[in-house]
């Protein structure tokens, strides 16, 4: 939220609707990111994520401003943030898997 609001000068509302759709894209990426193998529950977790997402959405008018988060302006800052706040922990980790491998990669 910190980096929303140093990053980007918008309203409040707009705010929220940029920090909250880049913490359901950054939870997304990381179930992902850390999965072997991909399952159909998965699959089926990650449609009804987005389902309920975009129901919030329309539920919640008054906290999301529909219509500007699906503007190329927002989508630009959604997908800078999800960056920024995804990329330091990827890097970590796939520098600890690349000096401390798990013992069935080691063998290998």
């Amino acid at each position: 939220m910190i980096g929303a609001v140093l990053l980007f000068e918008d309203n409040f509302v707009n705010i929220v609707s940029i920090t909250f759709t880049t913490l359901i894209f950054i939870e997304i990426i990381n179930v992902y990111l850390e999965v072997h193998k991909l399952h159909i529950v998965m699959v089926i977790s990650f449609i009804s994520t987005i389902v309920v997402y975009l129901l919030t959405m329309v539920l919640l008018r008054a906290t999301f401003d529909v219509g500007y988060i699906f503007a190329i302006g927002a989508m630009e800052k959604i997908g800078i943030l999800t960056l920024l706040c995804w990329l330091p922990f990827y890097l970590i980790n796939f520098i600890y898997k690349v000096y401390f491998p798990e013992a069935h990669e080691r063998i290998a």
